[in-house]
């Protein structure tokens, strides 16, 4: 049985378990890593493995199985964040539950294939969810995502579980944390707006978006296009809008996200 929470002994059920492919890798990722108060970013739950060269057998065919556990924030700004939606792979559908700020984790999440054998696909993203960021959240404040649970894979003729607190014939779950920082949620000046609208918002990311909006400032000559002192691109303004402010900006949008 699964040494995670009564949760995914529920929707994975008692499981025959053996310890021999080599590993399985549990990450969770976003789009930023600078986030700003009062906004939203997805975090992707993607979990890898290795079968060592399994094939199919009595559970079917040969992959990703299920997992379970608890999604839980810790740091300096973890009492800033919530989940706000959970959404599960829908080739999940062996007792799938996905809870939202139950017993102090962000997402309590469980689902397998059922008789249905493993999933091919390498690596799986079982799980995405929305954290909405607290608009009174303190600059400079960091948020640790994680993962404490269980992934379950199909090698073979057995199931086999790679576990962040292994037991008797489990395997160790490695887990890449994720890590937030409040901040203005840009990653760069040249990230001046969310993904498709011309707000000014940023979101980490810098495309046509960016680019698109900055050149409606410069040719309006707004302040907030000033970015050079007049013939030098050195990201300090100097109360007006020139070519030297357009080439800088052009110089930091080429360049992207660091």
């Amino acid at each position: 049985m699964l040494r995670t929470p009564t949760l995914v002994t529920l929707a994975l059920g008692a499981l025959p378990l053996v310890s021999s492919a080599q590993s399985a890798t549990l990450s969770l990722s976003s789009q930023a890593s600078s986030v700003a108060p009062g906004t939203t970013v997805a975090i992707d739950v993607v979990v890898s493995y290795d079968l060592a060269g399994a094939g199919a057998g009595a559970f079917g065919a040969a992959g990703f199985y299920g997992f379970g556990g608890d999604v839980s924030a810790t740091g300096s700004g973890a009492a800033d964040v919530a989940a706000a939606t959970a959404s599960l792979d829908p080739q999940l559908a062996s007792g799938p539950v996905a809870e939202l700020g139950t017993a102090g984790a962000l997402v309590r999440a469980a689902a397998g294939r059922g008789l249905s054998g493993g999933l091919p696909g390498n690596p799986q993203q079982p799980l995405s969810f929305d954290l909405d960021i607290d608009p009174t959240a303190q600059i400079g404040s960091v948020v640790n995502v994680s993962f404490d649970g269980s992934v379950v894979l199909v090698r073979g003729d057995a199931l086999e579980t790679f576990s962040t607190s292994p037991g008797v014939g489990q395997s160790s779950l490695q887990v890449n944390a994720l890590t937030l920082t409040i901040g203005t949620g840009a990653c760069s000046l040249a990230d001046i707006t969310t993904t498709g609208s011309a707000n000014g918002v940023p979101d980490g990311g810098v495309d046509l978006s960016d680019f698109s909006f900055y050149l409606s400032l410069w040719s309006a000559g707004t302040t907030a296009a000033d970015l050079t002192t007049t013939g030098t691109a050195n990201g300090i303004p100097d109360g007006s809008t020139d070519l030297s402010d357009f080439s800088f900006y052009l110089s930091l949008w080429s360049a992207g996200c660091p």
